[in-house]
Protein backbone atom coordinates (compact mmCIF):
# COMPACT_ATOMS: atom_id res chain seq x y z
CA UNK A 1 0.00 0.00 0.00
CA UNK A 2 1.08 3.61 -0.71
CA UNK A 3 3.87 2.32 -2.94
CA UNK A 4 4.71 5.77 -4.27
CA UNK A 5 5.42 7.17 -0.81
CA UNK A 6 8.50 4.96 -0.78
CA UNK A 7 11.81 6.69 -1.45
CA UNK A 8 13.49 5.93 -4.78
CA UNK A 9 16.14 3.84 -3.02
CA UNK A 10 13.37 1.68 -1.55
CA UNK A 11 11.53 1.38 -4.85
CA UNK A 12 14.59 -0.01 -6.61
CA UNK A 13 14.61 -3.44 -4.86
CA UNK A 14 10.92 -3.77 -5.74
CA UNK A 15 11.88 -4.14 -9.42
CA UNK A 16 13.05 -7.72 -8.90
CA UNK A 17 10.32 -8.50 -6.37
CA UNK A 18 7.49 -7.43 -8.67
CA UNK A 19 8.83 -8.97 -11.87
CA UNK A 20 10.56 -12.15 -10.62
CA UNK A 21 8.76 -12.63 -7.28
CA UNK A 22 12.10 -12.77 -5.51
CA UNK A 23 14.56 -10.62 -3.61
CA UNK A 24 18.01 -12.18 -3.91
CA UNK A 25 17.65 -15.83 -2.82
CA UNK A 26 14.25 -15.28 -1.21
CA UNK A 27 11.21 -16.22 -3.31
CA UNK A 28 7.49 -15.68 -2.91
CA UNK A 29 5.18 -18.68 -2.97
CA UNK A 30 3.93 -19.95 -6.36
CA UNK A 31 0.34 -18.73 -5.83
CA UNK A 32 1.21 -15.18 -4.79
CA UNK A 33 0.13 -12.12 -6.74
CA UNK A 34 1.36 -8.60 -6.17
CA UNK A 35 -0.96 -5.60 -6.11
CA UNK A 36 0.02 -2.07 -5.17
CA UNK A 37 -1.97 1.07 -4.43
CA UNK A 38 -1.15 4.73 -4.19
CA UNK A 39 -2.52 8.23 -4.53
CA UNK A 40 -1.62 10.64 -7.30
CA UNK A 41 0.46 13.77 -6.81
CA UNK A 42 -2.51 15.90 -7.95
CA UNK A 43 -4.51 14.51 -5.02
CA UNK A 44 -2.37 16.65 -2.74
CA UNK A 45 -0.47 13.69 -1.33
CA UNK A 46 3.26 13.68 -0.65
CA UNK A 47 4.35 11.05 -3.15
CA UNK A 48 7.51 10.26 -5.04
CA UNK A 49 7.61 9.65 -8.78
CA UNK A 50 7.70 5.99 -9.77
CA UNK A 51 10.33 4.95 -12.28
CA UNK A 52 9.09 3.84 -15.69
CA UNK A 53 10.73 0.46 -15.05
CA UNK A 54 8.65 -0.13 -11.89
CA UNK A 55 5.44 1.32 -13.31
CA UNK A 56 5.69 -0.86 -16.42
CA UNK A 57 5.70 -3.97 -14.24
CA UNK A 58 2.06 -3.31 -13.31
CA UNK A 59 -1.27 -3.06 -15.06
CA UNK A 60 -2.45 0.40 -13.99
CA UNK A 61 -6.06 1.21 -13.10
CA UNK A 62 -7.48 4.54 -11.99
CA UNK A 63 -10.27 4.37 -9.40
CA UNK A 64 -12.61 7.15 -8.37
CA UNK A 65 -14.86 6.98 -5.30
CA UNK A 66 -18.46 6.08 -6.13
CA UNK A 67 -21.21 7.31 -3.83
CA UNK A 68 -23.21 4.17 -4.61
CA UNK A 69 -20.38 1.84 -3.61
CA UNK A 70 -19.61 3.96 -0.56
CA UNK A 71 -23.19 4.05 0.70
CA UNK A 72 -23.46 0.28 0.22
CA UNK A 73 -20.36 -0.12 2.40
CA UNK A 74 -21.63 2.50 4.87
CA UNK A 75 -25.00 0.78 5.33
CA UNK A 76 -23.33 -2.58 5.98
CA UNK A 77 -20.77 -1.01 8.32
CA UNK A 78 -23.21 0.83 10.56
CA UNK A 79 -22.34 4.37 9.49
CA UNK A 80 -24.73 6.86 11.12
CA UNK A 81 -28.13 7.09 9.40
CA UNK A 82 -27.86 10.83 8.80
CA UNK A 83 -24.52 10.49 7.03
CA UNK A 84 -25.83 7.70 4.78
CA UNK A 85 -29.02 9.64 4.07
CA UNK A 86 -27.16 12.84 3.29
CA UNK A 87 -24.70 11.26 0.85
CA UNK A 88 -27.60 9.47 -0.85
CA UNK A 89 -29.35 12.84 -1.18
CA UNK A 90 -26.22 14.76 -2.20
CA UNK A 91 -23.76 12.35 -3.94
CA UNK A 92 -21.40 15.16 -4.95
CA UNK A 93 -20.73 15.82 -1.25
CA UNK A 94 -18.85 12.54 -0.87
CA UNK A 95 -15.77 14.19 -2.39
CA UNK A 96 -15.35 17.96 -2.04
CA UNK A 97 -11.85 19.40 -2.72
CA UNK A 98 -10.10 21.27 0.06
CA UNK A 99 -9.92 25.04 -0.27
CA UNK A 100 -6.17 25.18 0.36
CA UNK A 101 -3.30 23.03 1.59
CA UNK A 102 -4.39 23.23 5.23
CA UNK A 103 -8.17 23.00 4.91
CA UNK A 104 -10.17 19.83 5.62
CA UNK A 105 -11.97 18.16 2.74
CA UNK A 106 -15.01 15.91 2.41
CA UNK A 107 -13.98 12.38 1.47
CA UNK A 108 -15.00 8.83 2.41
CA UNK A 109 -12.68 8.78 5.42
CA UNK A 110 -13.74 12.16 6.80
CA UNK A 111 -17.45 11.27 6.54
CA UNK A 112 -16.59 8.26 8.67
CA UNK A 113 -15.20 10.70 11.27
CA UNK A 114 -18.49 12.62 11.21
CA UNK A 115 -20.41 9.38 11.74
CA UNK A 116 -18.24 8.51 14.77
CA UNK A 117 -18.82 12.01 16.16
CA UNK A 118 -22.59 11.71 15.84
CA UNK A 119 -22.56 8.30 17.53
CA UNK A 120 -20.34 9.55 20.36
CA UNK A 121 -22.54 12.58 21.04
CA UNK A 122 -25.68 10.44 21.07
CA UNK A 123 -27.77 13.40 19.95
CA UNK A 124 -27.36 15.27 16.67
CA UNK A 125 -28.27 18.57 18.34
CA UNK A 126 -25.12 18.39 20.46
CA UNK A 127 -22.89 18.37 17.40
CA UNK A 128 -21.61 21.83 16.56
CA UNK A 129 -21.26 22.84 12.91
CA UNK A 130 -17.65 23.86 13.56
CA UNK A 131 -16.86 20.28 14.62
CA UNK A 132 -18.36 18.92 11.40
CA UNK A 133 -16.55 21.59 9.38
CA UNK A 134 -13.26 20.50 10.96
CA UNK A 135 -13.82 17.07 9.38
CA UNK A 136 -15.45 17.77 6.00
CA UNK A 137 -14.77 21.45 5.32
CA UNK A 138 -17.25 23.36 3.18
CA UNK A 139 -19.63 20.37 2.93
CA UNK A 140 -20.54 20.91 6.60
CA UNK A 141 -23.09 23.65 5.91
CA UNK A 142 -25.25 21.50 3.64
CA UNK A 143 -24.93 18.52 5.98
CA UNK A 144 -26.04 20.53 9.01
CA UNK A 145 -29.03 21.79 7.02
CA UNK A 146 -29.91 18.16 6.27
CA UNK A 147 -29.58 17.24 9.96
CA UNK A 148 -31.95 20.11 10.81
CA UNK A 149 -34.45 18.65 8.34
CA UNK A 150 -34.15 15.24 10.02
CA UNK A 151 -34.89 16.79 13.40
CA UNK A 152 -38.14 18.29 12.08
CA UNK A 153 -39.55 15.09 10.55
CA UNK A 154 -43.02 13.90 11.49
CA UNK A 155 -43.29 11.22 14.15
CA UNK A 156 -42.33 8.11 12.16
CA UNK A 157 -44.29 5.71 14.38
CA UNK A 158 -47.47 7.77 13.98
CA UNK A 159 -46.77 8.13 10.26
CA UNK A 160 -46.59 4.36 9.83
CA UNK A 161 -49.74 3.90 11.93
CA UNK A 162 -51.58 6.29 9.62
CA UNK A 163 -52.09 8.86 12.39
CA UNK A 164 -49.94 11.42 10.57
CA UNK A 165 -49.40 12.11 6.88
CA UNK A 166 -46.34 13.10 4.93
CA UNK A 167 -46.76 15.03 1.70
CA UNK A 168 -43.54 15.35 -0.25
CA UNK A 169 -42.47 18.80 -1.38
CA UNK A 170 -40.60 18.31 -4.67
CA UNK A 171 -38.61 21.47 -3.95
CA UNK A 172 -37.29 19.97 -0.70
CA UNK A 173 -36.30 16.49 -1.81
CA UNK A 174 -33.88 16.19 1.13
CA UNK A 175 -36.89 15.71 3.41
CA UNK A 176 -38.00 12.68 1.39
CA UNK A 177 -34.53 11.13 1.73
CA UNK A 178 -34.66 11.74 5.47
CA UNK A 179 -38.12 10.13 5.72
CA UNK A 180 -37.01 7.06 3.71
CA UNK A 181 -33.99 6.67 5.96
CA UNK A 182 -36.04 7.12 9.13
CA UNK A 183 -38.69 4.60 8.04
CA UNK A 184 -35.95 2.05 7.30
CA UNK A 185 -34.45 2.55 10.78
CA UNK A 186 -37.89 2.31 12.40
CA UNK A 187 -38.69 -0.95 10.62
CA UNK A 188 -35.39 -2.60 11.52
CA UNK A 189 -35.71 -1.55 15.17
CA UNK A 190 -39.38 -2.50 15.53
CA UNK A 191 -40.26 -5.33 17.89
CA UNK A 192 -42.65 -6.90 15.37
CA UNK A 193 -41.35 -5.70 11.98
CA UNK A 194 -43.47 -7.99 9.81
CA UNK A 195 -46.65 -6.50 11.30
CA UNK A 196 -45.77 -2.94 10.22
CA UNK A 197 -43.86 -3.76 7.01
CA UNK A 198 -46.73 -3.14 4.59
CA UNK A 199 -47.55 0.16 6.31
CA UNK A 200 -43.90 1.19 5.93
CA UNK A 201 -43.97 0.33 2.24
CA UNK A 202 -47.16 2.38 1.77
CA UNK A 203 -45.42 5.41 3.29
CA UNK A 204 -42.42 4.85 1.01
CA UNK A 205 -44.72 4.50 -2.02
CA UNK A 206 -45.86 8.06 -1.40
CA UNK A 207 -42.45 9.58 -2.09
CA UNK A 208 -40.32 9.87 -5.22
CA UNK A 209 -38.59 6.70 -6.50
CA UNK A 210 -35.04 7.98 -5.93
CA UNK A 211 -35.35 8.58 -2.17
CA UNK A 212 -37.66 5.57 -1.90
CA UNK A 213 -34.90 3.35 -3.28
CA UNK A 214 -32.73 4.31 -0.31
CA UNK A 215 -35.26 2.52 1.90
CA UNK A 216 -34.98 -0.68 -0.16
CA UNK A 217 -31.19 -0.51 -0.37
CA UNK A 218 -30.96 -0.30 3.40
CA UNK A 219 -33.30 -3.24 3.75
CA UNK A 220 -31.29 -5.38 1.33
CA UNK A 221 -27.95 -4.58 2.92
CA UNK A 222 -28.81 -4.34 6.60
CA UNK A 223 -32.13 -5.95 7.48
CA UNK A 224 -32.34 -9.40 9.10
CA UNK A 225 -33.34 -12.26 6.80
CA UNK A 226 -36.81 -12.33 8.40
CA UNK A 227 -37.52 -8.80 7.13
CA UNK A 228 -35.97 -9.47 3.72
CA UNK A 229 -38.16 -12.55 3.27
CA UNK A 230 -41.25 -10.57 4.25
CA UNK A 231 -40.32 -7.87 1.72
CA UNK A 232 -40.06 -10.43 -1.08
CA UNK A 233 -43.47 -11.80 -0.19
CA UNK A 234 -45.19 -8.43 0.23
CA UNK A 235 -47.79 -7.51 -2.40
CA UNK A 236 -47.16 -3.85 -1.57
CA UNK A 237 -43.50 -4.25 -2.48
CA UNK A 238 -44.37 -6.07 -5.71
CA UNK A 239 -46.72 -3.23 -6.57
CA UNK A 240 -44.01 -0.62 -5.94
CA UNK A 241 -41.48 -2.53 -8.04
CA UNK A 242 -43.95 -2.86 -10.92
CA UNK A 243 -44.72 0.86 -10.83
CA UNK A 244 -41.02 1.85 -10.63
CA UNK A 245 -39.29 -0.90 -12.60
CA UNK A 246 -37.89 1.57 -15.13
Amino acid sequence: DEINTAQIAVQAPALQLVLDHRVGPHRLGPDWYIAAAGNRAEDGCHVNPMSAALLDRFAVYDYEPSHTAWTEWAIKSGVHDNVVGFISFSPSSLMVPRLDEYSPSANPRSWGFVSDMLKTMGNDERVDSSDVRACVGSAAAEFMAYVKVCASLPNIARLIEGKEKFVENKKEISVAYAVANAVASHLMNHGKPTEVLDNCVRVIAGISPEPASLFYRRMMFSAPDKIKTALFKSKEVSKWIEENKD
